[in-house]
């Protein structure tokens, strides 16, 4: 994201630019597996589906299977990346995707989207993505209005659905200093690791 991109389009600059963050973990290995850890630790020791009253319903149960499914990766997968995003760039963006586009329709797709490619909006209603110079605008999970996908301009609930830009969820690791963006726990940890970095070039 270019500094003209927070001016004209009313996008919050994070605290810490997310990319060189997010490549600490490639110059750092005691980092990197502190991150992978933390990730397996929460997403990836598999789940379990319990229900919520003493005689569920098995039909119930199949919906939620079949949506577990039929996701493109796995579930344990989406989960293990979005933590590792948290954990490196201290925030994560969960796509959420409903059954033909449907403003309100049934959930039927969640994804990974790099972190470090999102921006969020001032008004916290909407998010930006960007790669390779080419922008896509997210509604925040279940705000009231549409978000065109390629200008980011709210309207009212639209007809031409292939307009619409997706849901987003998303998740910090708490600062006082930002309403918007998270820190990863390594900031603290910055100039111990440019020192053995240093150390090791020496």
């Amino acid at each position: 994201f270019a500094e003209r991109d927070y001016g004209i389009n009313n996008l919050v600059k994070p605290l810490y630019d997310p990319l060189p963050l997010a490549k600490l973990t490639e110059t750092n290995v005691y980092h990197m597996r502190a991150c992978r850890t933390k990730s397996e630790d929460v997403a990836g020791n598999g789940y379990r589906i319990y229900p919520k009253v003493d005689n569920p319903n098995e039909g119930q149960k199949e919906i939620i299977e079949e949506f577990i499914n039929s996701q493109p990766e796995s579930l344990m997968e989406i989960f293990k990346k979005l933590q590792y995003d948290k954990e490196t760039t201290g925030y994560f963006c969960m796509e959420i995707a409903r059954e033909f586009n449907k403003f309100d329709g049934k959930v039927n797709l969640i994804n990974h989207i790099p972190s470090y490619t999102m921006r969020i909006h001032k008004s916290g209603n909407k998010y930006c993505q960007k790669q390779n110079n080419k922008k896509v605008w997210f509604r925040n999970f279940n705000y009231g209005k549409d978000v065109m996908l390629f200008t980011g301009e709210e309207t009212e609930i639209n007809q031409d659905r292939n307009i619409c830009g997706n849901e987003i969820i998303w998740s910090i690791n708490y600062t006082p200093r930002s309403h918007f963006y998270g820190v990863p726990d390594v900031i603290p940890a910055i100039g111990a690791i440019a020192g053995d970095i240093s150390r090791r070039n020496y």
